[in-house]
């Protein structure tokens, strides 16, 4: 039996394509975390549709806070000491109680011959606790969950593990998985290094996009963006307004969609200066089995949304990164490591001119006018 763990919707959209293409023919259990937005909604949906023996709803995310979230005090240090402790003692009794946390989420590591993780959340570290201390023989398997598997080695993508996660047992292996799935082994970092522990995930067939229309209940009269499509990166307030009212000047507001990132949860533009997508919580990549968006112009700071058109489906949509304008980075990796990736896609585009990095805003309005004639 096999166990998947998806905590955004592209993960879940992932794993429907590993299931499909390699264990249809076994009993599966999909564990949902309640990360984004409409987690527990698409569950219950997922369940009725009977793709999986078992689908379960997790409510980790207060939980993973407590342990894990990085609040930034910048001129207050007792806050960040404070900080640090409350996440230590959280850690110590998270993870010293591990056998109670996982009966309470329906977990039972002994009934899984692999289990899939794309996090190094708390929920993977007692599994991989649980699995140490019984010592039962079971494979841990990371999968593709965005642009950052193709930027950083992907031992290295998990956080790294902390003394205290040492002492408490949680196992290296939960950070160095036993195989990685990707849609693009030979475009991953390092690729040397891992070749033979990597499986391909396929692009979706017409069976597979089938499925994924029906998990996210995409029809052929789904919503379909205007023109100029801006993906959000948790960018800051500001940056985002001065971005955006460029862009806004050129193409007008009856040309341009903003698509929230699945895991805001604050409302941006909620005075209706833009159109907003109507559905964040499903993946952008549920759409592109839909329709082709070669004819759009992706803009965006750095998100996975701008690979997977080529790297899933084909598609050549026009794409405009912005992460050389913004003055805060919305991850934790520098311009380098997000040219390397950006490099890679400019490679495997047939029309490598479709695809912009302005340095500036002035250039960003230039490229715009010159798109938009």
């Amino acid at each position: 039996m096999i166990a998947f763990f998806c905590s955004t919707p592209y993960q879940i959209f992932s794993v429907v394509s590993i299931m499909w293409q390699y264990y249809r023919e076994e009993e599966t259990d999909l564990f949902i975390l309640d990360f984004f937005s409409g987690s527990d909604k698409y569950a219950e949906h997922i369940r009725t549709l009977g793709l999986f023996s078992n689908v379960f709803h997790i409510n980790g995310c207060k939980r993973s806070d407590r342990i894990l979230k990085d609040v930034k005090y910048p001129e207050k240090d007792f806050w960040k000491i404070r900080m640090r402790i409350s996440h230590a003692f959280w850690k110590l009794y998270y993870y010293g109680r591990y056998a109670a946390e996982l009966k309470k989420d329906h977990i039972e590591p002994e009934k899984y011959s692999a289990v899939f993780f794309a996090n190094g959340d708390p929920v993977s570290n007692i599994i991989g606790i649980y699995i140490k201390r019984k010592r039962l023989h079971i494979l841990q398997y990371g999968f593709e969950d965005g642009g950052v598997d193709y930027i950083v080695e992907l031992d290295k993508k998990y956080r790294k593990m902390h003394k205290l996660e040492r002492i408490m047992g949680v196992p290296e292996n939960v950070y160095h998985k036993d195989k990685y799935w990707i849609y693009r082994p030979d475009q991953i970092y390092n690729r040397s290094k891992y070749v033979s522990k990597i499986e391909r995930i396929f692009p979706p067939d017409d069976e597979v996009k089938a499925l994924i229309l029906k998990i996210w209940d995409i029809g052929k009269t789904s919503y379909i963006p205007r023109r100029y499509l801006f993906l959000d990166n948790f960018l800051e307030w500001e940056e985002m307004h001065r971005i955006v009212d460029s862009i806004l000047e050129i193409v007008g507001k009856d040309n341009f969609t903003f698509k929230p990132h699945p895991r805001r949860m604050d409302k941006l533009f909620a005075d209706n200066q833009v159109e907003i997508w109507p559905a964040s919580d499903i993946p952008f990549e549920a759409y592109l089995a839909a329709r082709n968006y070669n004819n759009n112009v992706i803009i965006s700071w750095y998100s996975t949304a701008c690979f997977t058109p080529k790297f899933i489906y084909g598609q050549e949509p026009i794409i405009i990164f912005i992460y050389r304008i913004v003055n805060t980075s919305p991850i934790n990796y520098g311009i380098e490591e997000v040219d390397l990736m950006v490099n890679k896609l400019i490679s495997a585009y047939e029309h490598k001119e479709r695809i912009y990095i302005p340095n500036d805003i002035n250039e960003l309005r230039q490229i715009i006018e010159q798109i938009n004639t």
